[in-house]
């Protein structure tokens, strides 16, 4: 028993020398040991080498180790083939002060990250008004408004959202426009007083078939007081503010058209005497009673990139009651409602977010009495920021209006990402029997945008239609 357990142990050991031997086939697997190729190839001879570089090769089928040399080009191979070097060489080309500004813009970024500039700058525009209730900031007046600033003031020492119990803001520009805005009240009651002034408004008749040649320019003076209620939800903790807002206001508005202030150019009542003649000069009263609905579920960095917004609001401008008016009770303006809306979406793509972005907004008023004072003031207006940037600001005036917009954004260097879009739409005397795309306006643009790791920081681009180009270019919060 003894001898025969000893045969066997020695005929096993006859057995793996001799598997070592033919290249190092796996007893249990089948497959070759893996081996240096150039030493199994000296080794191998006769059957046993035949054996063990065939079962190599057939390994190789399923991926499994292989004796044979590695695959090597024969001469070395270059980064791009001559026909690719021929079709990239015009967007080289262009591409090629992109690059260089925006290896400018990175260390400029760098360095404002290393030196906490824009957390200071924020700390400057948020936590420093709260502290003290003092801001001072651009002024938010519009298009063709000039260089402008807003001074801000509020009351700091109550807490939460008392803090802004008081708060009120004056604005002005260097071509005369200004604004006056006081609010007293907490949430979710207020009440408001405001006073604006426009003197160099553009006008230009009223339809989509008007031309350039015949634009004029009037003035509007407006002042209102309204008691509001407002409810927030969603909150957004990294923004501070909160994504579903419903409110509703009442209260009179007064409203006065001028003759136009701008230097050289006729006033609107010259061109325009049918439209302009009933209004002018005359103090028009209204009691406005009004709400709306925003929810806003977009997201994303450095631009929001994907999501959705959905805004509506509804306001009724009837006659104001004697003791409610702001000027002159008999001023009787026009008894209209506005409606509008406006939806956008948007989605991305790959890894550094390559965004579309659908938006529309559409604008329906209904004039129920004294549509011959219905004020241009008060009609939709495209052109410029409203709509249609490629046009001049209210290059078109009328009752309803509608907008589509479609907008990619894409990154060009690691700093810098560019924003196409185009844009079409109109105005009509009622959106829902006049609107057709035959009658549609469009526009065009592009725009070189900034941007850090969280957001946009900046843009410079032009807008393109059928009558020019608009230079346009904004600094802050962009997107």
């Amino acid at each position: 028993m003894s001898s025969h357990r000893h045969a066997t142990r020695f005929a096993l050991l006859i057995g793996f020398g001799a598997c070592v031997a033919c290249g190092g086939v796996n007893a249990v697997t089948g497959r070759a040991f893996a081996a240096d190729s150039v030493a199994v190839s000296g080794a191998a001879s006769g059957a046993a080498g035949a054996t063990a570089l065939t079962l190599a090769a057939s390994a190789t089928d399923d991926f499994g180790p292989t004796s044979d040399r590695p695959w090597n080009p024969p001469r070395p191979v270059s980064r791009r083939r001559t026909w690719e070097h021929v079709l990239t060489f015009p967007g080289r080309v262009i591409s090629l002060p992109l690059s260089g500004l925006g290896i400018l813009t990175e260390k400029a970024l760098y360095k404002a990250e290393e030196t906490a500039l824009i957390p200071k700058a924020n700390y400057v525009a948020t936590v420093v008004p709260q502290r003290t209730g003092i801001s001072v900031m651009p002024a938010e007046l519009g298009d063709r408004t000039g260089f402008g600033a807003k001074f801000g003031i509020s009351t700091p020492f109550l807490k939460g959202n008392w803090r802004n119990f008081i708060n009120g803001e004056i604005s002005g520009s260097t071509r005369g426009y200004n604004r006056t805005r006081i609010r007293v009240g907490g949430d979710p009651f207020s009440l408001e007083y405001a006073y604006d002034w426009r003197p160099q408004e553009q006008f230009f008749g009223v339809g989509i078939d008007t031309g350039d040649d015949s634009v004029s320019s009037y003035a509007a003076q407006q002042e209102y007081v309204r008691a509001m209620i407002g409810f927030r939800w969603n909150e957004r903790p990294e923004f501070q503010d909160f994504r579903t807002h419903l409110e509703g206001w009442a209260g009179p508005r007064a409203r006065i058209m001028r003759k136009g202030h701008e230097s050289g150019r006729p006033s609107f009542e010259e061109y325009y005497p049918a439209v302009a003649l009933p209004t002018l000069d005359e103090h028009l009263e209204y009691f406005i009673v009004g709400g709306s609905f925003e929810t806003d579920w977009r997201v994303g960095t450095p631009h929001w990139s994907r999501g959705w917004r959905f805004f509506i609001q509804g306001e009724h401008y009837g006659d104001p009651p004697t003791w409610l008016s702001i000027r002159d009770a008999r001023g009787r303006g026009s008894t209209f409602t506005r409606w509008g809306a406006e939806v956008e979406t948007g989605f991305s793509f790959m890894r550094d977010p390559r965004t579309l972005r659908i938006m529309t907004r559409f604008v329906d008023q209904i004039v129920e009495e004294g549509a011959e004072k219905f004020v241009i003031a008060d009609m939709v207006k495209l052109g410029g920021a409203q709509g249609l940037w490629g046009f001049e600001p209210g290059r078109f005036h009328d009752i309803d209006g509608f907008l589509v917009r479609v907008s990619y954004i894409f990154p060009l260097v690691r700093r810098f990402e560019m924003n196409l879009h185009a844009e079409s739409g109109g105005v009509y005397p009622d959106v829902w029997e006049d609107l057709s795309l035959d009658s549609w306006e469009h526009s065009w643009g592009l725009y070189l945008r900034a941007r850090s790791a969280s957001r946009p920081v900046a843009s410079f681009g032009a807008d393109f239609s059928r009558e020019g180009i608009r230079i346009r270019y904004s600094v802050g919060d962009v997107d």
